[in-house]
């Protein structure tokens, strides 16, 4: 009797094993094609997607590529269940996967992709020497870094609209580059048009601000945040022709500390302000701790803060007389504090930015700004100072814990 229950349930089992076997259903997949249709440059992505299997976890599906319908696998079976592929003759194909679970049940998918055999149009790239420039300064029109599928870069060709008004101001040639010259201020849009052999094309632009001087104009990349800032020849001097932006942002609520990391705050704490105004420095961050002149303080390499005697020889050539320079009043040298500011032909072009101390915060946007200098007089430093409804630049001494705004001189 023994023997019998243990033949009985062997067979019950065979059964069920055969049974469960005969109940196991192949995978559930569809294959999606991205883009459907496309030319000889496209890298089509082909997914097997919306995946199910009845008896085995989805992330144990295996899958195998043919990728051009010729019946052959270009993979073996993997658990990637997508592949990126690029074609090198035009035609239709039937793309097939294969699905196949752990058990051994599988499933062919299948889907149609259209290659055609089209030119690709150039993809433009426009670069520009400088961000702004003045009325004498030459920008280099850059489009060297321009693409074409099927053409060498050597093979396109290059044209300009120096204003954008639709009027090309050159035309198609095999250099890369152009410079030009602005004769109007404001903002000017460059338009570059690049085609390539079989006569495809593309356009790119880019907008520049042309500053209302005759000082020579150039560019400065700072190399310790990659900050680009423009620079204007006044005399024989480079200077900034734009706020330091360098430094931690801190809130107004302290004083910066010698902490060898150098601190800076914005105009009402608001980081968005950091873009357009650049820091407000307390003088010993702004000197590095270090009052020896000439001062590099938190200026880029080869770079200082101005002394008071520099100061004097930017305001001499806008024309100050020797015995305004000592000066302290509110309008000395008027008009030249004008000349300073924003579209004030010098180039310099101080924005009304404001300015911080202890007892009052923040304050006078839009009508004053103040520039720290390198020299001491005692417990206080020298600093220049510009107003709205001044046409002078004020030169006075001020408190070390106030915060102003730094100019840098490149050093001689």
């Amino acid at each position: 009797m023994q023997m019998i229950r243990s033949k009985i349930f062997w067979f019950l089992l065979l059964v069920s094993f055969a049974t469960g076997c005969e109940k196991n259903q192949p995978p559930v997949c569809q294959l999606a094609v991205t883009p459907q249709e496309g030319t000889l440059h496209t890298h089509f992505l082909f997914t097997a997607e919306s995946c199910s299997d009845a008896e085995n976890p989805v992330y144990s599906l295996k899958f195998r590529w043919d990728l051009n319908g010729d019946g052959e696998w270009e993979t073996d079976f993997n658990y990637d269940r997508e592949i990126i592929w690029k074609y090198m003759v035009a035609g239709i194909y039937t793309v097939r996967a294969e699905a196949i679970d752990p058990l051994g049940k599988s499933v062919i998918l299948q889907n149609l992709v259209v290659v055609n055999d089209e030119n690709e149009t150039p993809l433009p790239y426009l670069k520009l020497s400088m961000k702004k420039t003045s009325l004498s300064g030459s920008v280099v029109l850059d489009g060297s870094l321009s693409w074409d599928y099927e053409d060498h870069i050597d093979f396109l060709r290059f044209r300009w609209d120096f204003n954008s008004d639709g009027i090309w101001d050159t035309d198609f040639g095999s250099s890369v580059t152009c410079s030009h010259v602005f004769d109007l201020p404001g903002q000017s849009t460059i338009t570059m048009e690049v085609i390539d052999t079989d006569s495809a094309s593309a356009k790119a632009s880019k907008t520049i601000q042309v500053i209302n001087t005759a000082n020579l104009y150039s560019c400065l990349l700072d190399p310790r945040n990659n900050h680009e800032y423009p620079i204007v020849l006044i005399g024989n001097r480079w200077w900034m022709a734009e706020n330091l932006d360098y430094g931690e942002l801190k809130s107004s609520g302290g004083f910066p500390s010698d902490n060898n990391i150098p601190e800076m705050f914005v105009y009402q704490d608001q980081s968005s302000n950091r873009k357009l105004y650049g820091g407000l420095y307390c003088w010993p961050e702004a000197v590095n701790y270090d009052s020896t002149e000439p001062a590099k303080g938190v200026c880029p390499e080869g770079w200082h803060i101005p002394g008071d005697s520099e100061w004097m020889e930017l305001e001499s050539a806008l024309g100050l007389l020797p015995d305004m320079l000592e000066s302290v009043s509110p309008d000395r040298g008027d008009p030249a504090g004008t000349y300073l500011k924003t579209d004030g032909q010098s180039g310099f072009e101080a924005g009304l930015f404001g300015l911080l101390t202890a007892n009052q915060g923040f304050f006078g946007l839009d009508a004053e700004t103040g520039f720290w200098s390198s020299t001491q007089s005692g417990s206080c430093v020298w600093v220049r100072t510009v107003r709205r409804f001044s046409g002078g630049i004020q030169r006075s001494v001020q408190a070390k814990d106030y915060a102003f705004y730094v100019r840098c001189i490149k050093d001689e």
